[in-house]
């Protein structure tokens, strides 16, 4: 049942020592739901691999003007602050940094959580790029850069499942369509068709704005 129900720490391999609740409480970091905030720090010296999960921070009652206070002399410095946030018994170094009218808490990894890029074998290669191909590259990014707009990117596995699911509960029947077969494609070729359509669209985005 659940009274026998213990937590134990594998120290070796099927070997455990048990802890009691009160031992766990014990331990230094095991309050609930706290933050500590050690320093301040340009955001841009984060590691954007470290980053975890974001939470909205809202004041306590009765803390509100010491919270607008830290939000706003933040967004003036443009600095974040860094310490560590206890959900639990799980504690991890956090990222508290302004967002509009609110303050972001962001957990992140322990850096030995973040795999090494030199543990990735697949990256162990060695390539030579000619100049060609990589001005065209180029070229494919300076016709492709706009706006970021993340409404754009849309979750279409997601959007043809509820079709999926809209249709057995209609009664309807579910066609699923055949697979399509993949091609080879032709690096360079690709780069040049994208940049040509790419030209295209632009151009005719423009005549509609001066039509």
């Amino acid at each position: 049942g659940h009274d026998e129900l213990v937590r134990g720490y594998e120290y070796e391999k099927g070997r455990y020592v048990v802890l009691t609740e009160s031992e766990l409480e014990n331990l230094p970091g095991a309050e609930a739901r706290t933050v500590t905030l050690l320093d301040f720090v340009e955001p841009n010296e984060v590691n954007p691999l470290y980053y975890s999960k974001n939470y909205y921070l809202a004041p306590a009652e009765g803390g509100e003007r010491v919270y607008e206070l830290l939000r706003l002399s933040m967004e003036k410095t443009k600095k974040a602050a860094a310490g560590r946030v206890a959900i639990r018994t799980k504690q991890s170094p956090a990222l508290v940094w302004p967002f509009g009218r609110t303050l972001v808490l962001s957990t992140l990894h322990y850096p030995d959580e973040v795999r090494a890029v030199e543990a990735v074998p697949e990256l162990h290669y060695n390539v030579e790029i000619h100049e060609n191909e990589l001005k065209m590259a180029e070229s494919l990014i300076a016709n492709l850069t706009g706006p970021f707009e993340l409404a754009k990117y849309r979750d279409e596995y997601r959007e043809a499942l509820i079709n999926v699911i809209g249709k057995k509960i209609a009664g309807e029947e579910v066609v699923t369509p055949p697979p399509r077969a993949e091609k080879v494609v032709d690096l360079m070729e690709a780069l040049k068709q994208s940049i040509e359509l790419a030209k295209k669209e632009r151009g005719a985005k423009r005549r509609e704005a001066g039509a």
